[in-house]
Parts: C-alpha cells; sequence; structure tokens
C-alpha cells in the first residue's frame, strides 16, 4: 500500500487537500529512505509535484514536526527573545562601514517590532561569524585549496534574498551566481520592497515561492526546510 501511495504523490498535483495530506502522512518513511539515499532537493521535488502547490508548506511543515517533535516554535521563540539583544549588539558594531546599513542600524529604534525584524536579519551578518569557504584553483596544473573569508555580502547571499519587485529575476541571478561556484541554491527566504516596510516576504525552495506572514517567518521557515532536508 506504501508504494502504491507514492506511486499516487508522484502522478497527482492537484488532488483534494484532504485526501493528498492523508497520503503524504502515511508515506513518512519511504520518503525519508528517498532522502536518505542521497537524492537532491531538487529530484525529490520534481518526484511529489504537489510540493509545488499552495498545499506544499503544510506538507513540509507536518514533516518537520515528525522529525523534530515540539521544536516548530522554538527558532520563533528564540528569536523573540534576543531581537534586543541583536539590536544591541548592531549598535555597538565597528564593522559597518555601509553608509546605508549604518542608516538601518539608526532607523531601528523608529520602527514597530515587525518592521525591526527584516532589517536585523539583513545586517545579521555584521554579528555572526560566516561560514568558512574552501576554494580551489589551479596553479602549473596542480590543484590548491585554500579558504576564503567571504564578504558581508556573500555572507548575506548565502542566507537571504532581497528583491526590490522582479523576484524571478533576482532568483535566476542568485541560482546563476551559485552555479557559477559550483553550488546550488538551497531554500532562502525572499523580501520583496523596501527592508523597513516589507511588502511581501516568501521562502523560495527549489524554483517554489511559499508565501508567509512576514520577514520573521520568512527566516524561520527558511531554517525549519534546511533542518528538514539536512
Amino acid at each position: 500500500l506504501e508504494k502504491e501511495n507514492l506511486e499516487w504523490l508522484k502522478n497527482h498535483l492537484d488532488g483534494d487537500a484532504i485526501i493528498t495530506l492523508k497520503i503524504w502522512k502515511s508515506t513518512f518513511n519511504a520518503r525519508r529512505s528517498i532522502l536518505h539515499t542521497g537524492q537532491t532537493i531538487q529530484d525529490y521535488y520534481k518526484s511529489f509535484p504537489c510540493l509545488r502547490t499552495a498545499l506544499g508548506a503544510e506538507l513540509l511543515l507536518w514533516d518537520f514536526s515528525q522529525l523534530h517533535p515540539g521544536k516548530e516554535n522554538i527558532l520563533f521563540d528564540r528569536l523573540e527573545c534576543i531581537r534586543n539583544h541583536l539590536i544591541k549588539r548592531l549598535k555597538n558594531c565597528r564593522n559597518i562601514k555601509s553608509i546605508p546599513d549604518q542608516a538601518y542600524v539608526h532607523l531601528l529604534d523608529t520602527l514597530l517590532i515587525h518592521n525591526q525584524d527584516g532589517i536585523i536579519l539583513y545586517l545579521l551578518p555584521y554579528v555572526i561569524d560566516p561560514p568558512k569557504v574552501t576554494k580551489k584553483r589551479m596553479n602549473n596544473n596542480v590543484e590548491s585549496s585554500h579558504d576564503h573569508k567571504i564578504s558581508i555580502q556573500e555572507h548575506r547571499d548565502s542566507f537571504l534574498l532581497h528583491s526590490a519587485v522582479q523576484i524571478d529575476a533576482s532568483l535566476q541571478s542568485l541560482k546563476e551566481n551559485l552555479r557559477k561556484a559550483g553550488l546550488t541554491l538551497q531554500p532562502i527566504p525572499v523580501f520583496v520592497g523596501p527592508l523597513a516596510a516589507i511588502e511581501a516576504t516568501y521562502v523560495a525552495v527549489d524554483d517554489v515561492l511559499y508565501k508567509v506572514d512576514s520577514a520573521l517567518h520568512a527566516w524561520l521557515r527558511h531554517k525549519v526546510e534546511v533542518r528538514r532536508v539536512e
């Protein structure tokens, strides 16, 4: 029956939501095994077209609740607790040389909490250590590698996409830059509009955009997706 249900999911895009969710739940162990075989998230999404619909976000969150019981809101609760701490660290940070970024820091105290979040997340690379990146290069036909200290913008681009209006174009540009670096696009939050008054927030997984309620929800949903596929 589990095999039949997997085939149903692979061949139904617009099935009844209640039925789709029921079958999705019944195939949890089989789908988890598929991910453990090393299948990429891109191929996984192609295998289950229901993930590319509005119901997809609910299906992914259900999976996360099974993998990490009781932790669905833990990231949200933690960030609520440390918001003021992050603002204080940004105000005291001496590494913010960019004039626009300095202006964002000064703007924080004038904004409502939900408008602060987009700016805090945008400036987060200033107060957290960037990941180590190892780059390879050829010298006299001999390949060598070295650690590369990424810039603030490179760090920001690794976990956040801010777009004025053209989401698709921005995503394609990011994917192309990652492709040139030999990387693939991971789940990433997308903010649309001015950071101090964000107009729309999404999480991009593969080529699918899931709309969420706020900048904070977008970032936390991104963390859920990343942890789900690790």
